[in-house]
């Protein structure tokens, strides 16, 4: 009998972090899971499922790049399949930025929220000039091997970085990166999002697009035409 094997997979090679990003449930006091990596039995389990999907995503919560699972995912990835990841590019170390644009990764795509030093500083709490040195040294890897990697720049869209749209797809023309991809801050309410960090008190709240939807869609579809001016590809949720 032939195995069946699904098309798509989504593996979560670790739920830990190094960042605490304002509206993640990685910076709330009670995280409610354990942080882990993916162990080494559970992924030689999956290798079968890796070799024949179609569609792979290697990323969930936790930052894939921290994981020694998510290198060894690199290497059982089939090159016929689209596979793709998330990171924040915050620490890389020369040797690994060789591996990504070596492997059968297909997309490689690195948050941002924002392409303002303090409002990046704000969100992410990390420094953003060190990740712009790790994609410029990541793209000249890129180019040096002849790479097929695509790596692009992803924004979750607040009040607090709305404006900054612009200064974003400039940044991806500085970069030779050609898309940036943007969604709204999920439209959840309560209290639990709240939070006072950073010398910030965020109120969930008031950070949802859905608070501003004038404001939004007029960056949105300004930002829309500049983007195209500029021959970057910007993708966004209209509310």
């Amino acid at each position: 009998m032939t195995r069946l094997y699904p098309k798509s997979l989504n593996i979560e090679t670790t739920s830990i972090c190094n960042l605490k990003c304002v509206m993640c449930t990685q910076s709330a006091e009670d995280f409610g899971r354990a942080k882990v990596h993916l162990s080494e039995n559970t992924l030689e389990q999956l290798k079968p499922y890796i070799l024949n999907a179609e569609f792979i995503q290697l990323h969930g919560i936790g930052e894939p790049t921290l994981s020694p699972s998510f290198w060894k995912c690199l290497e059982v990835l089939n090159n016929n399949s689209w596979s793709s990841t998330n990171t924040n590019l915050v620490s890389l170390s020369e040797e690994k930025m060789i591996k990504l644009v070596n492997s059968s990764l297909k997309h490689l795509s690195v948050s941002i929220d924002s392409p303002n030093v303090e409002t990046y500083s704000k969100i992410r709490g990390a420094n953003l000039n060190n990740v712009i040195e790790n994609i410029k040294k990541l793209m000249s890897y890129k180019e040096q091997y002849k790479s097929n990697l695509t790596i692009t720049l992803n924004m979750t869209l607040m009040r607090e970085n709305i404006l900054e749209l612009k200064d974003a797809i400039d940044l991806c023309v500085d970069l030779n990166i050609n898309i940036l991809d943007t969604w709204p801050l999920n439209n959840w309410e309560g209290e639990q999002f709240n939070r006072q960090i950073r010398n910030w008190t965020f109120n969930y709240e008031d950070q949802l697009p859905w608070k501003f939807q004038e404001l939004y869609n007029d960056e949105i579809n300004k930002i829309s035409i500049y983007a195209n001016e500029k021959n970057i590809k910007f993708t966004y949720h209209k509310i």
